[in-house]
């Protein structure tokens, strides 16, 4: 009859809408990781590519990263990490040059692959991520801002600042005669993108030099727009990587 009729309708009409909500949640990039720290750069990215994104700003060595969902996400309990569909990927860096080569492949965000401008782009990533950050920044994070759980080395620390200046020699050379970090690019670039959240890291930390060419970067940077929307959708915070974590005994 006409009730049986209009169950079966609103049951298809039920199972419609809730075939479309999964289809969006699945679909939809989720993004794993504080704005304060390196997910900070995938944001950004994110802002710049105008991507439509979830982002679940997890911070370390806290309860929430014993949640099942993280754990399907990242198992090595590792952030950033984002999902794209049933594609998953962990490494700042890395997370980067997915979204360009993948929502952005023709903009000039990342040189086309297997080309030698994709070489040097690659070069100058492993620069940033050992160099800059692993070999120096994250030194002075682990054994100053986070010395209860890494233990205290000031010496250590000393070391890393004076390694980071030496490196940051070589970058400054290339930004004299070029407004992007890939030489003759002439725009910006995702190199840019990581190279500044590192500048902004140092000089968070006091570890950047008064240099004209290094500010006149980082003032241009960090005057784009989609940086200043990640910073207000960051709780209108500065790139502070070495920032105090959660209260002690929200860490596991």
């Amino acid at each position: 009859g006409p009730r049986g009729l209009l169950a079966n309708a609103l049951d298809c009409l039920c199972r419609t809408w809730l075939a479309a909500v999964s289809w969006d949640s699945m679909s939809r990039l989720r993004l794993w990781g504080h704005a304060r720290f390196r997910a900070g750069r995938v944001l950004w990215m994110l802002e710049e590519l105008g991507i439509d994104y979830e982002h679940r700003p997890l911070w370390s060595r806290t309860a929430d990263m014993e949640a099942p969902d993280f754990l399907a996400a990242s198992p090595r309990r590792k952030i950033p990490v984002i999902q794209d569909g049933d594609f998953t990927l962990t490494e700042s860096a890395a997370i980067n040059t997915y979204l360009c080569d993948t929502y952005a492949p023709d903009s000039g965000w990342v040189p086309p692959p297997c080309t030698r401008d994709r070489a040097i782009y690659d070069a100058w990533l492993m620069t940033i991520m050992t160099e800059l950050d692993a070999q120096s920044l994250y030194i002075h994070r682990k054994h100053q801002c986070l010395s209860e759980v890494y233990g205290a080395a000031p010496v250590v620390v000393d070391a890393a600042r004076d390694y980071f200046l030496r490196q940051l020699e070589s970058v400054t050379a290339v930004l004299q005669a070029s407004p992007s970090l890939l030489a003759g690019a002439h725009t910006f670039t995702a190199a840019d993108l990581l190279l500044t959240h590192c500048l902004c890291w140092a000089r968070e930390i006091d570890w950047l030099p008064d240099d004209p060419v290094l500010r006149a970067y980082l003032d241009r940077n960090t005057a784009r727009p989609a940086f200043q929307r990640y910073i207000a959708k960051g709780q209108g915070r500065t790139l502070t990587p070495q920032a105090p974590g959660p209260a002690p005994e929200a860490r596991v």
